[in-house]
């Protein structure tokens, strides 16, 4: 789940405002000096929001550098190239993706050019948002990534979606959020946009569907196509018992592809199935 959020301090505001907001301002600049550190700023916050992007969907990076011309400082950070240039007029983050010396196999799933177009779509635009001000999060729902949680323990949609919630609850009141999310989590989107209306600008559906207020998951799943609103070839998990309804899930391999990565290769497919936790079955309506 992504969450792009744009305080109202910098709402109307470019970069070079929002540097003029921490004390450095273009207009009193009374040395060249200052106007350089203004662009030196600037010119950072643009480049780490590219690498940042990728570092953070754990996108092969090979080379980080501020400025251009002679290198002025040069040190090795977790296999990236990181320099400091003479001239601080631009930057730039460097893939290996055409690096013909690059030892990365041209197929690993790590290399920009593999990943599924919403990730490169986030590097690519990622620099705009930081620019204007904005901070990009990625959330995980409970039970759910780096979440301890056990599925198993999760009988509700408002326990399920607790990050995203407290996330909301949190937010300064002039903040805005936008959210992004796909395939099942259009339900998460759904939910926390009934709950926090006036605290959302926009919400983005990739590839992910918009159950009716007032429907359950089984019934979703129905309007999806799944036949009988079932979870298809899914492997069930009973920790209440088996006279119980199952209480978790993992998404077998027809299900994954027919609704949660429908637009992705199949290596995804491969690397979603090996790394995939139980997620939580709630019973109760939207």
């Amino acid at each position: 789940m992504w969450c792009s959020r744009k305080s109202k301090l910098y709402k109307r505001g470019s970069a070079v405002q929002g540097v003029i907001g921490m004390g450095i301002g273009l207009e009193g600049a009374e040395s060249v000096l200052e106007a350089v550190a203004v662009l030196a700023v600037i010119v950072t916050v643009h480049e780490c929001g590219h690498f940042l992007a990728a570092y953070f969907q754990r996108i092969h990076v090979s080379k980080f550098a501020i400025g251009f011309g002679p290198t002025l400082l040069k040190f090795d950070l977790k296999n990236v190239e990181c320099s400091v240039r003479a001239i601080p007029v631009g930057g730039y983050v460097g893939f290996p993706d055409n690096d013909q010396d690059s030892r990365i196999p041209s197929d690993d799933k790590d290399l920009l050019k593999n990943k599924p177009i919403l990730d490169r779509l986030l590097v690519t635009v990622a620099d705009l948002l930081t620019q204007a001000c904005h901070t990009v999060s990625s959330l995980d729902n409970a039970s759910a990534g780096i979440d301890p949680r056990d599925a198993d323990n999760i009988t509700s949609l408002e326990e399920y979606n607790q990050p995203l919630t407290d996330f909301f609850t949190a937010l300064p009141a002039e903040d805005k959020v936008i959210l992004v999310g796909h395939s099942l989590g259009g339900y998460n989107l759904s939910y926390t946009m009934e709950r926090f209306p006036h605290k959302i600008g926009a919400a983005v559906f990739v590839t992910a569907f918009m159950p009716l207020s007032g429907t359950t998951l089984s019934e979703s799943m129905k309007e999806l196509g799944a036949g009988d609103g079932s979870l298809g070839d899914s492997t069930f998990y009973y920790a209440n018992g088996n006279e119980n309804q199952p209480a978790s899930y993992k998404s077998g391999i027809q299900f994954s592809k027919q609704f949660i990565a429908q637009n992705s290769p199949s290596w995804d497919l491969t690397l979603f199935g090996s790394l995939e936790k139980k997620s939580p079955l709630w019973q109760e309506p939207l």
